[in-house]
């Protein structure tokens, strides 16, 4: 009995000390983790982090390192560093982007991305909504890491899942072809995700990767020349059909199931795009022995159909050489099927990228006219993307039921207007240039890259080189050079271009939106200048945004609003530092509230007068033939709206229409409302274009301003009379 209570008592001391032990070493870890943290070490690995800038508080943004996460033997990708407000607002739209490459608009930076212009879009056709879409792309990833985002994602309030993806399943991280790979055990990837947001578990990955190095620094991924999508491919010959193939297949039908299960689960909507492939313009990347899956031969046989003139049976052997090409990357159609399938489930809405690229190329052959190389779009291929997904979210009716007809514009205005230069479109050549100087687009043993032998030949091409040779070069600073240099130079219009260019690169910077603000108000653009002042305080209040909105507000005789903001602008005056600046915006005020003391009429609306830049020369046409030949007028002042569809040009169209006694001159109106509202002669006709369209509420409601803002007006009497 005593032996057995010296055992039992040993054993319990033997579990204590286990459990000391065990508890010592968990502690031990907490203490080393926390100690990690404290010092900085290692990033968050979280989808969403909070905004790193502390004016932008209110805001999170998409972690710029969470790349660090899927990416081991190969250096991570970058984020978009999109950002959306920490609380979605009630009139909020939130819609949440997943893909890689494409969706983050390889080769070229940000400015020109699919998903920038899309937001644009939404947010002018849909005015009353916040509008904010999320870019969650990383270049090189698969579905299996869209795995472990979207429960991050449905965390944040999502309205809408954008989906497009499937190029990448076999050499994306993780997948089945790839460098960048673990186990296939999906139970033991997803541990590992969850593993590594610890920072110990960084530094053990850190320190394991150096030894690495150090043992293998001849080997193939360490190549400083070879390219992320040459070093990233562990097996160049995955056959059509094989094992391989169709785990590559399996592992993509699971994972976006999963993905749409978890959305409708939360009952998000999405919209799942399918994939678009350079067919014609692009040979097999590889080839097999036999005739039966011999991409080269296929592709040789499509060429021979097409230059025959049978260009619908050209286009299937086209996309069956696509398939065959054992260097999978291009998704084959078997991919598409999937997406295809998948999107017929309730809550999904397909988008058919391959369709509008389809109809933008002749006989359905997409080739180089949309794309730069294999899978991603060109510039042009960027607004036919981003009009796809448009068309898309528009018809669904999820934000309203119609877009704003007065503040929506067409595909073709935003491709005009958009904010890109020279600059963007040589960064993209630049890197297809050096992309094709690489396998698998020349031979494995090719050494000669475009980078050995590039030639410069200006500025503008000795900037994009830049991108190619300086880690730490960006496309934004270059920009900001350019503008900064063609003010200096007295090119306004190249300025202006060079930051409409930075606001499309990061649309929540507010200073970006205040340097092109200022260009606009140097060309007479007042409304341009207006827009990205307001935008700009979205983000950050200034000085700056509120003394020019003053000024803005002041010529459109909106005095009121011009000493709002005058008021708004003071409050940023420190008192001893900014005495200038305190005295301007004192004699300001002291103007405006002048103004707003005298009868209206007593001054010109000065407004009419400031012509934009870029419409001088078929404005000063329009006015020309204004008295004598009005279709002329409108001829000229419709190419006018073409390239800037500002109030000026639609209050004169509104003018000649009201004239004719066009029924349509309200919609013209009604666009120029903003900048003419306090015009008592503007008023005087809008009254009437909506009596005569039977608007009779509206009507009234504009009688009401003709009251307030001129109640000497000799019209009252008689409107008044109009209305009973």
């Amino acid at each position: 009995m005593h032996r057995y209570s010296e055992d039992s008592h040993r054993k319990s001391r033997e579990v204590y000390f286990k459990v000391i032990a065990i508890l010592l070493s968990v502690s031990l870890v907490f203490l080393i983790e926390g100690a990690l943290r404290l010092f900085s070490f290692g990033n968050s690995q979280k989808l969403v982090v909070q905004h790193s800038n502390k004016q932008y508080e209110d805001f999170l943004m998409v972690n710029p390192y969470v790349g660090e996460k899927y990416f081991n033997r190969l250096e991570a990708t970058s984020t978009t560093n999109d950002i959306f407000l920490k609380h979605k607002p009630e009139n909020g739209f939130r819609i949440f982007v997943m893909g890689s490459s494409t969706v983050y608009g390889y080769p070229y930076d940000r400015n020109p991305m699919a998903t920038r212009i899309l937001q644009r879009r939404l947010e002018e056709a849909y005015p009353d909504k916040y509008v904010e879409v999320v870019n969650t792309a990383i270049t090189a990833i698969n579905s299996i890491t869209l795995k472990d985002f979207i429960k991050q994602i449905l965390k944040h309030e999502p309205d809408a899942i954008l989906i497009y993806a499937g190029h990448n399943e076999y050499y994306g991280a993780f997948g089945i072809g790839s460098n960048e790979t673990m186990s296939k055990s999906a139970f033991l990837r997803s541990l590992n995700f969850k593993i590594m947001n610890l920072r110990l578990a960084q530094l053990m990955r850190s320190g394991i990767n150096r030894i690495s190095k150090e043992l293998n620094k001849s080997g193939e991924g360490n190549d400083p020349k070879g390219t992320l999508m040459k070093r990233i491919v562990q097996d160049k010959d995955i056959v059509y059909g094989g094992d391989k193939y169709n785990i590559g297949i399996e592992q993509f039908r699971d994972n976006l199931s999963y993905i749409l299960e978890q959305a409708e689960n939360k009952d998000v909507p999405v919209f799942l795009s399918d994939l678009v492939s350079n067919i014609r313009d692009l040979p097999p990347f590889g080839d097999r022995a036999g005739e039966d899956l011999s991409a080269s031969s296929t592709y040789q046989n499509a060429l021979r159909t097409l230059a025959n003139g049978d260009v619908s049976q050209a286009k299937e052997l086209f996309y069956r050489a696509k398939d065959f090409d054992p260097v999978r990357f291009r998704a084959s159609e078997e991919i598409n099927q999937i997406i295809d399938s998948l999107a017929r489930q309730s809550g999904v809405t397909l988008i058919p990228a391959n369709k509008w690229f389809s109809d933008a190329s002749f006989g359905g052959l997409i080739g180089n006219n949309l794309l730069t190389e294999h899978v991603h779009p060109n510039i042009e291929g960027q607004f036919v993307l981003a009009d796809a997904f448009y068309t898309k979210i528009v018809e669904s009716k999820l934000i309203n039921a119609v877009p704003d007809p007065l503040t929506t514009k067409t595909k073709a205005y935003y491709r005009r207007n958009w904010g890109y230069t020279s600059l963007d479109s040589l960064v993209g050549d630049f890197k297809i240039k050096q992309l094709k100087s690489h396998w698998p687009f020349t031979p494995l043993d090719v050494e000669q890259s475009f980078r050995d032998t590039f030639q410069y030949s200006g500025l503008i091409d000795s900037l994009a080189f830049t991108i190619l040779t300086v880690p730490d070069a960006n496309v934004a600073s270059m920009h900001d050079f350019l503008g900064a240099y063609y003010e200096d130079n007295n090119q306004l219009h190249l300025a202006c271009k060079e930051y409409e260019s930075l606001i499309a690169f990061d649309p929540y910077r507010s200073s970006y939106y205040n340097k092109a603000a200022n260009c606009h108000l140097k060309l007479n653009d007042l409304h341009a200048a207006e827009k990205h002042l307001w935008k700009s305080l979205e983000y950050v209040e200034s000085f700056f945004a509120y003394a020019m909105l003053g000024e803005i507000e002041s010529i459109k005789h909106n005095f009121q609003g011009a000493i709002d903001a005058y008021q708004s602008a003071f409050e940023f005056v420190d008192e001893e530092e900014d005495g200038e600046e305190r005295k301007l915006i004192q004699a300001k005020l002291a103007e405006t509230r002048q103004k707003a003391s005298k009868p209206v009429g007593s001054s010109a609306f000065a407004y009419s007068n400031y012509i934009p830049h870029n419409i001088v020369a078929n404005y000063n046409k329009a006015l020309a033939h204004l008295n004598t030949n009005p279709d002329s007028s409108l001829y000229y002042l419709s190419l006018c709206l073409e390239i800037n569809d500002c109030p000026l040009v639609n209050w004169q169209i509104g003018n000649i229409l009201f004239q004719k006694q066009d029924m349509s001159v309200l919609f013209y109106y009604n666009k120029a409302y903003d900048a003419y509202c306090k015009n008592a002669a503007y008023l005087d006709n809008l009254f009437v274009a909506n009596l005569v369209n039977e608007n009779i509420a509206q009507a009234r409601a504009v009688l009401q301003e003709i009251v307030i803002l001129d109640p000497s007006n000799s019209n009252i009497p008689r409107f008044e009379a109009a209305l009973k």
